[in-house]
Order: structure tokens, then C-alpha cells, then sequence
């Protein structure tokens, strides 16, 4: 039990701190104002939005190291120190089919993450656009068949994972007895609320970016000096609002 209380904080610290970073981007900024100056002064030239989105990174990867540690502890505890593999003569059709799809929901999950840094980077991930950093649009590739494809990796991973040595190791029932299905719930609840966090974030952005648009096209129509912007010109859209945030600086 005193197990489940020391874990349960270490899974709600990383969603604790994308909250932070969707809603008190400036708490952020001004808390870690000395390592983002040193960011920005370094070699690498790193821009504001940039050394925030690199701060959190360490700092998410930090906690996701913590709780990942703790996890490890807490099954420890439950088998205890027991990892040894089902034997050969309790093995059973419907275990090697389910071990073999918990594998499968891993490496399919790791393949989605995988692609989602390859796609947007570091910074991408870890909010940059959110501190001001200039990232271009990128279209994930897998988006018309997967929504939050990171998350979704992220849950096929852990729910992969801990089934998998549910029905790999001997004692793996002992998972389940003391909670794991419950904890495995929670995690995965708090990621569902992240990305409808992330999503509702989304939509706010997208209406005040349009809005600017909307404004950009009436000073267009009235000056006379170019042609109002379209709704299907995205570029020009994009185009038009740079220069207009580049003039507000």
C-alpha cells in the first residue's frame, strides 16, 4: 500500500507540469529565466521559444524517469524480486497468443512515437510552439487514421508492457491483485485528459490566430496595397501573419 502512495504522485507530477506549460507559460519562462538567457547566449543561438521547450524537455524526461524508476520498484515489490519466466510446462495457447499481442501493441506504439519526433523534433513536442518558437507546419503522416498518435503509442506501450508480464512471468498475477490494473486506469486516464488538454489548447490558438487573419485582411481590403487573403491560400495566411508579428516586435 505504501508502495502505491509513493507512486501515485510520480504519475501525475508529468501532467501536473503540461499543465503548467499549457496554462502559466510565463511562470515558466520567469522560473527558469537563468538557463533560458544561457540557452539563448550559447553557441547554438537557441531562441527564447526554443531554450523553454528545451528547459521542459529535460525537466518531462526528468519526472517520466522518476515515475518509470518507481514503477520498476513497485513491481519489484509485487513479485517479490521473483522475474522468473513462465516454465515450459504451465505455458498455454491463450497466454503465448496474448504475450505475442502485448509485443505487438509495444513495437507498434514505439513506431508511432518514434515517428512523432521524427516528424516535429524535441522542441516540437515539448510545447515550442506554445513558448513562441517558430516551428513550421508539419502534417504527421499517420494523421488521417490516428488522432494523438503520441499519446496513443504511449498508451499501447504501457498497456503492452504491463500485460505482457502479467502473462510472462510466474507470478505476474500478483500485478493485478495489488492494484496495477487501477494504476495502469489512472495513467492512462491522465493522458486522455492531457490530450484533450492539448486539443482544447489547439482549438484556442487556431481562433485567436484566425482572428489576427480576419484583422490582416481588413487593413489588406481597406489599404488596397495587396489582395485579400483567402480562406484556401494557407500560405499567404502564414506569410501575412509573420510579417504582422515580426512589425508587433
Amino acid at each position: 500500500m505504501l508502495e502505491v502512495l509513493v507512486l501515485l504522485p510520480t504519475i501525475i507530477n508529468p501532467h501536473i507540469l503540461n499543465w503548467v506549460c499549457l496554462n502559466r507559460q510565463d511562470y515558466f519562462k520567469k522560473s527558469l529565466s537563468f538557463i533560458v538567457e544561457a540557452l539563448q547566449t550559447s553557441e547554438a543561438h537557441f531562441s527564447a521559444g526554443e531554450s523553454c521547450a528545451i528547459c521542459f524537455a529535460f525537466i518531462a524526461i526528468f519526472a517520466k524517469f522518476i515515475e518509470l524508476s518507481f514503477w520498476h520498484h513497485w513491481v519489484e515489490v509485487c513479485l517479490e524480486s521473483n522475474w522468473n519466466y513462465v516454465s515450459a510446462a504451465n505455458e498455454t495457447f491463450f497466454g503465448d497468443i496474448m504475450f505475442t499481442i502485448c509485443n505487438i501493441m509495444v513495437a507498434v506504439g514505439f513506431i508511432l512515437l518514434l515517428l512523432v519526433y521524427q516528424s516535429i523534433g524535441l522542441i516540437g513536442v515539448y510545447y515550442g510552439n506554445r513558448f513562441g518558437a517558430d516551428l513550421p507546419w508539419i502534417a504527421y503522416p499517420l494523421n488521417e487514421y490516428c488522432h494523438r498518435p503520441l499519446y496513443v503509442g504511449i498508451a499501447l506501450m504501457y498497456s503492452g508492457t504491463f500485460f505482457g508480464l502479467v502473462f510472462i512471468l510466474e507470478d505476474g498475477w500478483l500485478l493485478i491483485s495489488n492494484g496495477g490494473l487501477q494504476l495502469l486506469g489512472l495513467r492512462l486516464a491522465l493522458y486522455v485528459h492531457t490530450a484533450r488538454m492539448e486539443y482544447q489548447d489547439t482549438l484556442e490558438r487556431h481562433e485567436k490566430q484566425s482572428e489576427k487573419l480576419k484583422k490582416i485582411e481588413q487593413q489588406n481590403e481597406r489599404s488596397g496595397t495587396s489582395q485579400p487573403l483567402t480562406s484556401n491560400n494557407k500560405k499567404q495566411k502564414h506569410a501575412a501573419y509573420q510579417k504582422n508579428n515580426k512589425k508587433k516586435r
